[in-house]
This record gives C-alpha cells, sequence and structure tokens, in this order.
C-alpha cells in the first residue's frame, strides 16, 4: 500500500485587540508507492488438477494501484516438466497474439493504468501423455521501469496436481452367439389298467395245511 504524507501546521495569532485566534494550515498530500505492495501479480489456472494429455488455460493478472501509469514491461513465465506450452494461445485481454511465447519471454507494449488498472496475460499449456512428476507448478516474472527506477516482479506459484488415469484394457477372444435349443415332447402313453377285482392269498403253516383266501371287492 501507498505511503500519503502530509503536514498539519496548528498555530495561535493575536489580534489587535489582544485576542488569540486558533489557525490550522494543511499542506498538500504528498503519496508513495510502494511498488513491490501495489503492484500485484497474480498467477491462476483455470483449475488445480489435470490428467495426462489435458490442456489448461493459465492466466497472469497485473493490477496496477500507484498513482503512475505502467507503461511497457518484459514478460516471462517459468513452467515445470511434465508440461508445455501450446503455441499460437496467447491473448492479452481478449486480442490475440499468437506470435508471442511466455517462456521464452517478449516485451509487451502496454499501458496498465493507475490506481486500479489491470492487464491479463492467459495461455495454454499441455500435460504430457506420460508424465513423471505429481503436479505442474509456473508463475510470472514482469520487468519494467517506473519513476525512473528498474523493478522486477514475481507473482505467486500456482500449482497443478495431476491424477492417474490409467486405463486397462482386456482383450477377450471373440463369443459365438448364443443359441437357444428348442425341442417338442410327445407326451408318453401309458396303458389303461383294468379296475382290480379280486385278490387271492396263499398261507402256509407248519401242519402244510393250506388255507385259501378268497377276497372279493
Amino acid at each position: 500500500m501507498a505511503i500519503l504524507n502530509s503536514a498539519q501546521l496548528n498555530s495561535y495569532i493575536q489580534n489587535k485587540a489582544g485576542e488569540k485566534v486558533s489557525v490550522t494550515s494543511i499542506s498538500n498530500t504528498q503519496r508513495i508507492n510502494k511498488v513491490d505492495t501495489d503492484i500485484i501479480v497474480e498467477k491462476q489456472a483455470q483449475k488445480n488438477w489435470a490428467i495426462p494429455k489435458d490442456a489448461i488455460l493459465v492466466t497472469t493478472k497485473i493490477t496496477n494501484n500507484t498513482d503512475v501509469n505502467l507503461e511497457d514491461f518484459h514478460f516471462q513465465d517459468t513452467l515445470s516438466t511434465g508440461a508445455s506450452f501450446v503455441a499460437g494461445s496467447v491473448k492479452v485481454g481478449s486480442l490475440e497474439r499468437e506470435e508471442l511465447d511466455p517462456i521464452a519471454g517478449f516485451d509487451l507494449v502496454a499501458t496498465v493504468g493507475s490506481l486500479g488498472g489491470e492487464c491479463e496475460i492467459s495461455y495454454k499449456i499441455l500435460i504430457d501423455e506420460y508424465p513423471e512428476v505429481d503436479e505442474i507448478t509456473f508463475a510470472s516474472t514482469i520487468n519494467f521501469t517506473l519513476d525512473e527506477k528498474q523493478f522486477a516482479l514475481t507473482s505467486n506459484t500456482a500449482r497443478i496436481a495431476l491424477l492417474n488415469n490409467e486405463v486397462y484394457l482386456l482383450n477377450l477372444p471373440a463369443l459365438p452367439p448364443l443359441k437357444v435349443a428348442t425341442k417338442s415332447f410327445t407326451p408318453l402313453k401309458l396303458p389303461t389298467l383294468e379296475p382290480l377285482t379280486t385278490l387271492t392269498f396263499t398261507l402256509k403253516t407248519k401242519s402244510q395245511t393250506a388255507l385259501n383266501l378268497l377276497k372279493t371287492a
């Protein structure tokens, strides 16, 4: 935050009648910019996680809270392993700047207005197909001249966690179509039995006497 400096003078003036009158005088306000806090460089990603081969939009927002315009600056990003810059994807505000490469760095002719002016620079990164890291990190640095002094400001470090999305496909042999067999059955014809009307039993005893029993139904 800028430092605001002013002075106030309180005095008494005596008139001809001998009365004292209080007089207060206030000077102009002198503003002293604190560049490292008044100019904010903020780095952010479209989302904080990704899977291999994802294309992620990343943005740098520059906010100028000083009382002077920020004129022209050098912009450069650092990008960790596991991802790469998508060529031709740079935008300054809504204006496409396909020729710019933020990883190599570039000089931007632009004006970021004083007391709250903003500038956004965005581009895409592509996650590697087989990254060997668990997260992607990146940050921005701007170099500029303000009040005839050279400054370099670096943003926060943004992070994207990488998720494992391995998919295993099993090659199974093709199976023949299932056939449902149908078969008709002829009912079994049993012979018709005549009603039983007479039962004959023969019993033998020790005396070898035959006993014939006749039972009629």
